[in-house]
């Protein structure tokens, strides 16, 4: 069976989500058989705006217009006045089968001029976004539409905040209702002058005088709508008791405490006692977390959504996210019942931002209540392949309750490989909620704790992580004011750990003793390639520790020891290890207190080392006679091809003269 051969009325509903330019310009000339149905089809929506300007004319010649029931006309700043356009080339009292009217950007003019071609129209449907200019007559305006046209459907949007009251007329036929804010008086007045109303959408509803608001009960609302609400839970539960037959709701609210609207279990008692008669619940509730603000124990609030009452009586179901970078929580039913245009929606996206976000998913075939990774832009999903193998969560800032989501959601993340956190509040409880949860994880290889105040019970903490993960290869741990016990502990995990290849400890107070339990893993440790212990206090007895370890470990190949206070005494430690250490490529010593002997025994080290390529001595103490032995000592060195000597009180000359020389080498 062909589009040709199909019954008429199958291919009328085809038709239904066509636009009228699809079918009159392309489809009817299809054949003689689709030419004959376009000119039958009785129920065409016109909407001008969809319409190329240089098409309008051809479309208002091809169509008849007793076939269309809709029209919508919305003026669009980048083309003509829309209404200019409709008038030019369409007589809109011949449209006798017109039902439906949606006017946008609309002036008092135009809509007069409407209007009054359209007395004797049966009008049922009627759309108009009201121009600023005039709102002020918008209560007489709408009674006046109710009650020409005999409306069943009006929506009304306008930008004013609130608007005056209206004076509906009694019992006119009106079932649907669409406005922006009203107050609770005018809330009254609403549905006590509408008894045929079923469905109302508001934005928001005012509550001025709690005085004013006298229980009644409306049990002709059968649908309701709030889009952004910002009444109290007290308030939402008052509104909504006096509606008690409901069978269809939707809320959305921006919080300002993390209050009872986030809890299921008391949605669920206030339904089964105020709204027993509900079909459909749709909700997006939103929370912002500011700086000083505990963080929500979310995974006991995702569980009152849990109950049987939720998952089998009414089968609702709910999602919770929490981005981390913006520290907002947004509960939310699936499918998310807002769009990208709607107004809350707007407060909450960011258009060109990736936001790391944790999800919690309350759904029927879901057994596991971890959450997962997802990445979104404030709300809506962003599926970008290339950007979801790191996360960068720096300076957020990240305290332990929040590092215990994010390791919950690793565990059974496949993609992520970079997890960095480096500056934030993780401490020694984030730290132990990262060693539980990444244990699981097998694809994390980089992890940056730099500055997240770990101390030794942190360092514990990793050193158990180090213990049981087969994937990490770098750790950046500095500045995280570990002492010589929290070496220990990231020893005793690094005498065992075989996958390991960069560490840095940096920053962190561990002295001699640290360096001594570290020295002692690196006798046996087989996967370390690089290792920072800048800034460690270590002393030249922390060095002698060192060195004597790296007599024996063959894998490590860079080595940075700046700003440990090492003098001459170090230096010597040093320049025996370089006379006779064949894997060493790289060693940093600026910032320490190394003078014109250890210079001078560092210089001799390198006339038979054939391995290491840079060296860093910046801001020692190295005079001219130290860096002309450095020269000498250099014109038969064919390996090093980097050696910084600034901030030294040489003289420029001999540095310059070691630049050249080695520039020289490099050429050679």
């Amino acid at each position: 069976m062909s589009l040709l051969t199909l019954p008429t009325e199958i291919v009328y509903r085809i038709l239904d989500h066509l636009s009228i330019y699809s079918t009159l310009i392309s489809l009817r000339r299809v054949c003689k058989r689709l030419h004959t149905i376009t000119d039958t089809y009785d129920r065409y929506e016109l909407d001008l705006s969809s319409i190329p300007e240089s098409k309008i004319k051809l479309i208002a010649s091809i169509i008849r217009p007793e076939n269309i029931i809709s029209l919508i006309l919305t003026q669009n700043t980048s083309r003509k006045t829309i209404f200019d356009l409709f008038f030019l080339h369409f007589k809109i009292h011949e449209f006798p089968q017109l039902r439906s009217l949606t006017l946008s950007g609309v002036t008092a003019n135009d809509l007069n001029r409407i209007l009054q071609a359209l007395a004797t129209c049966r009008l049922s449907s009627l759309s108009i976004h009201i121009c600023e200019k005039w709102n002020h007559e918008i209560g007489s305006f709408a009674k006046s539409l109710v009650t020409r046209f005999d409306l069943r459907k009006l929506i009304l949007k306008y930008s004013k905040e609130l608007i005056g009251n209206i004076s509906w007329p009694y019992n006119c036929n009106l079932n649907y209702l669409s406005l922006e804010k009203c107050t609770y008086s005018q809330y009254q007045l609403i549905l006590g002058n509408l008894p045929y109303l079923k469905t109302l959408i508001i934005r928001d509803c005012i509550i001025r005088d709690h005085n004013e608001m006298i229980v009644t009960f409306y049990s002709h609302l059968s649908s309701l709508t709030i889009n952004d609400c910002h009444l109290s839970v007290n308030d939402i539960e008052f509104l909504l008791a006096q509606t008690p037959s409901l069978v269809y709701l939707k809320l959305g609210s921006r919080r300002e405490v993390f209050d009872s609207i986030f809890d299921g279990s008391s949605w669920e008692k206030f339904i089964i006692a105020n709204i027993s008669s509900l079909k459909k619940f749709e909700f997006l509730f939103s929370y912002t977390l500011k700086n000083n603000n505990a963080m929500p124990n979310i995974n006991s609030h995702i569980d009152s959504f849990r109950t049987p009452f939720w998952l089998n009586e009414k089968r609702w179901f709910v999602i919770c996210d929490y981005n981390m970078q913006q520290k907002i929580i947004n509960l939310y039913t699936t499918p998310i019942c807002i769009s990208k245009t709607d107004y809350l929606s707007q407060s909450l996206v960011y258009s060109f931002s990736h936001f790391v976000t944790i999800r919690w998913a309350v759904l029927p075939m879901n057994t596991s209540h971890l959450p997962i990774l997802s990445w979104t832009d404030g709300l809506f999903d962003i599926n970008d392949i290339e950007i979801h193998n790191k996360i960068k969560l720096r300076s957020i800032p990240i305290d332990g309750n929040r590092t215990k989501y994010l390791s919950d959601a690793m565990q059974t993340n496949t993609i992520i490989t970079q997890l960095d956190l480096r500056h934030n509040h993780v401490g020694v409880l984030g730290a132990e909620y990262l060693a539980v949860g990444l244990r699981y994880n097998k694809t994390l290889q980089q992890l940056n704790l730099a500055i997240n105040q770990l101390g030794d019970e942190g360092a514990q903490q990793i050193a158990n992580l180090l213990q049981n993960s087969t994937t990490l290869t770098h750790l950046y741990l500095q500045r995280n004011t570990i002492k010589e016990i929290g070496a220990q502990q990231i020893a005793v995990a690094l005498k065992t750990n075989t996958t390991l290849i960069e560490l840095n400890i940096g920053g962190n107070p561990i002295g001699y003793k640290g360096a001594e339990y570290i020295a002692d893993a690196l006798k046996t440790n087989k996967s370390l390639i690089k290792m920072s212990m800048s800034g460690n206090h270590i002393g030249d007895l922390g060095v002698e520790w060192i060195t004597n370890a790296l007599q024996v470990n063959t894998t490590l190949t860079t080595l940075h020891l700046q700003l440990n206070d090492i003098g001459d005494t170090g230096a010597k430690y040093l320049s025996h290890l370089l006379t006779n250490n064949k894997t060493l490529g790289c060693l940093s010593l600026a910032q320490n207190l190394i003078g014109n002997n250890g210079a001078e025994l560092l210089a001799a080290a390198l006339e038979t080392n054939k391995t290491l390529a840079k060296r860093d001595l910046q801001q020692n103490q190295i005079s001219d006679q130290d860096a002309k032995s450095l020269l000498d000592t250099l014109q038969n060195n064919q390996t090093l091809i980097k050696l910084n000597l600034t901030g030294n009180p040489c003289s420029q000359a001999n540095i310059f003269d070691v630049v050249r020389l080695i520039k020289n080498d490099k050429v050679h």
